[in-house]
């Protein structure tokens, strides 16, 4: 991957102008024409400029700004935030997977972290935490206790400080919880598998503190691809890893086959204390992206009832999605979800490999 020779822009007041780029794709838009969709679906947007990644990209809404992260073709780390320029993050971190990046908030006062996780060269999981965006400042990468023996990229979610790292290996899912008290976190020691399913693919789960809610408690969705190549769901509470491992999962009606998904939602940070004020109808706002393993575009599925009634399966609308790559869901304040994907088709009209292509999906 090639860093942004962009210079960094202010990044204070900037969701307006962040959230239009996205939505409109104002000159980032290479070579990809719309085509006839719904009102909320919209183009496959040149999000990276001129980063180059196997992977999808990852995204949070930290203090107002949009971050990104993703793993260059060199397997390093490299970020960036309020469309600013690409930097690598420090300390060598290197991963063969898609970096998940997530807001985490302190336990004990409230108190945001923006935390990176990887899954090292080693098979471990490894996370690093912001320290100061203006002199790339993170903290060293620690790894997290126990044995994961990863074999894919870890997705992560975190509730008022309750932070679970699921990750997979081989075809079990295995999860470790912990709490961040005053900056730093207190893991709850080792990792342990999910009493079901067997996995063929990836697995997602809705990141960050912007819980899926149906409050009191914060229900949490995951799924996974099951050996059917079917896309596999189950809901339990964000504060539980015991009952995280025994949930159920069931197959998501409507069919389809997915080689590897991804799940994200739309609306604030932390969850709505009203489920019917805009904020709370914002957060309902759930995507997943499914990569077909017969012609190897994105389809997609939505929610607007956080995750209990969904649309149906539908071909990303637009032009060539083509990936070989897990993709990415992640969302914005307002509701707004989008998908990225590492392009992975046929090159031409400024378009080439390993570009990271967004759309906003609902």
């Amino acid at each position: 991957m090639k860093p942004c020779s962009r210079q960094r822009r202010a990044t204070r007041r900037r969701v307006p102008r962040v959230l239009i780029s996205l939505l409109a794709g104002f000159g980032l838009t290479v070579g990809l024409s719309a085509s006839p969709a719904a009102a909320t679906e919209g183009i496959w947007i040149n999000e990276g400029g001129p980063a180059r990644s196997p992977e999808a990209m990852s995204g949070a809404w930290f203090r107002g700004d949009l971050y990104e992260v993703l793993r260059g073709e060199d397997n390093r780390i490299w970020w960036r935030f309020a469309n600013g320029a690409w930097l690598i993050m420090p300390n060598d971190g290197r991963t063969a997977h898609r970096p998940e990046m997530v807001t985490v908030s302190d336990r004990d006062n409230g108190t945001p972290y923006l935390v990176v996780f990887v899954a090292g060269l080693d098979g471990e999981v490894y996370y690093s935490i912001l320290r100061g965006a203006d002199g790339n400042l993170w903290t060293p990468w620690t790894r997290m206790p126990g044995t994961a023996g990863a074999s894919g990229a870890p997705t992560v979610t975190s509730s008022s400080g309750y932070t679970m790292v699921n990750v997979r290996s081989n075809d079990r899912l295995t999860v470790q919880a912990g709490e961040m008290h005053a900056g730093v976190f207190r893991w709850e020691g080792g990792w342990s598998p999910y009493a079901n399913p067997r996995v063929r693919g990836s697995a997602s789960i809705a990141q960050g503190a912007r819980q899926v809610g149906r409050w009191n408690p914060v229900m949490l969705p995951y799924i996974a691809v099951g050996n059917n190549r079917r896309v596999w769901i189950a809901r339990f509470p964000a504060d539980s890893v015991a009952t995280a491992r025994a949930a159920t999962f069931t197959e998501l009606p409507g069919g389809g086959e997915c080689e590897s998904v991804a799940i994200g939602r739309g609306g604030p940070e932390e969850p709505a204390a009203d489920p019917n004020s805009a904020e709370g109808r914002a957060q309902q706002n759930t995507g997943i992206a499914c990569v077909s393993p017969n012609d190897h575009e994105v389809y997609l599925n939505r929610s607007t009832d956080g995750g209990q009634s969904w649309s149906g399966w539908s071909r990303a609308t637009g032009s060539s999605s083509v990936t070989y790559s897990e993709p990415e869901v992640y969302g914005a304040p307002g509701g707004e979800v989008f998908a990225s994907i590492s392009y992975q088709g046929a090159e031409g009209n400024g378009v080439s490999q390993h570009m990271v292509f967004v759309k906003r999906i609902l």
